[in-house]
């Protein structure tokens, strides 16, 4: 399968992560969303998205409520950006967030945590954790049905729902009925076949330098709070849904999790998008009918695993 003739094209001029991230980081922050305000598609439009403040961490969350319709105790997914732990925020992540409560009829809830090297594991994690539980915690004020709960997002956002969902049961918190992993990130010192593939032109060049930034140092690796796929228990997981891109240095991995789940009973969607690249569902000016077709694909996984039984 080849790389998607548009992407071809994208990569070929695009600039590169690296240039990207030259200077200081607030810039790089700024120019990151200015960059994929550009490439997004029209925003998608929805009955209502709110901002809210959560209390949590070492002082607030800003959180992003995204609702497709009024009513109560509608099912939910908390979504978690990605971004390399460094970069990424609510406004990002917008239009993702818009269809996928659209698409799964469902209140999205956009958490911004900390990023790092200011916030370095497992800060943001815990950031990601005490946002589900303030969720939860207000969930009639939300019009949630907290029996009806997901969790998810993309790259470092994967890797947050792999390590919430593992806090949540560890601390007997929040119960999810569905964790959404689009391309994670889940190993922090993977050697893959596709890292060595892809970890060059393909949209995430600087794997390297985003571990370097989230983690204290290598002891951090083997923790299955910070590389989920190092854990040695996959039982009594939500069914999830595993999306992975063909040249995308994350697939393997991504693949790989989705396996220690199956192995271990947990049902599992495993999608594979041959010709795209890691984040291409932030590349709706590019790609917009194969992004937007992947969504309402997305959204139809959650809705049913949340529906009312």
């Amino acid at each position: 399968m080849a790389i998607h003739p548009n992407l071809a094209m994208f990569l070929a001029t695009a600039s590169g992560e690296a240039d990207s991230l030259l200077g200081d980081l607030p810039a790089s922050r700024e120019a990151l969303r200015r960059e994929l305000a550009a490439l997004d598609a029209p925003r998608p439009t929805i009955w209502r998205a709110t901002d809210v403040v959560l209390a949590g961490g070492t002082g607030t969350i800003p959180v992003r409520v995204y609702e497709p319709s009024p009513g109560d105790r509608r099912p939910a997914l908390i979504f978690l950006h990605g971004g390399g732990y460094v970069r990424g925020s609510i406004e990002t992540h917008d239009s993702i967030c818009r269809l996928l409560a659209s698409n799964a009829g469902a209140v999205v809830f956009s958490v911004e945590y900390r990023l790092s090297p200011e916030a370095k594991f497992p800060e943001p994690l815990e950031d990601c954790y005490a946002a589900a539980c303030r969720i939860v915690s207000r969930s009639a004020e939300f019009g949630i049905d907290d029996e009806r709960l997901g969790i998810g997002g993309d790259s470092a956002g994967g890797n947050f729902s792999a390590g919430v969902i593992r806090l949540a049961r560890e601390r007997q918190g929040p119960c999810f009925r569905h964790q959404l992993l689009l391309y994670p990130n889940v190993d922090m010192k993977a050697d893959t076949e596709s890292f060595r593939l892809y970890s060059k032109g393909f949209f995430l060049d600087l794997m390297p330098f985003y571990v370097a930034s989230y983690t204290r140092d290598e002891t951090d690796f083997d923790s299955p709070l910070c590389s989920p796929l190092r854990a040695t228990d996959f039982s009594d997981q939500p069914p999830a849904t595993v999306m992975v891109c063909g040249f995308d240095p994350l697939r393997d991995e991504g693949v790989a999790y989705a396996g220690k789940l199956e192995a271990a009973g947990v049902p599992v969607e495993l999608v594979e998008y041959e010709d795209m690249v890691h984040g291409f569902l932030l590349l709706r000016g590019v790609v917009r009918e194969e992004a937007d077709a992947a969504l309402a694909a997305c959204g139809r996984s959650v809705s049913r695993a949340l529906m009312r039984q």
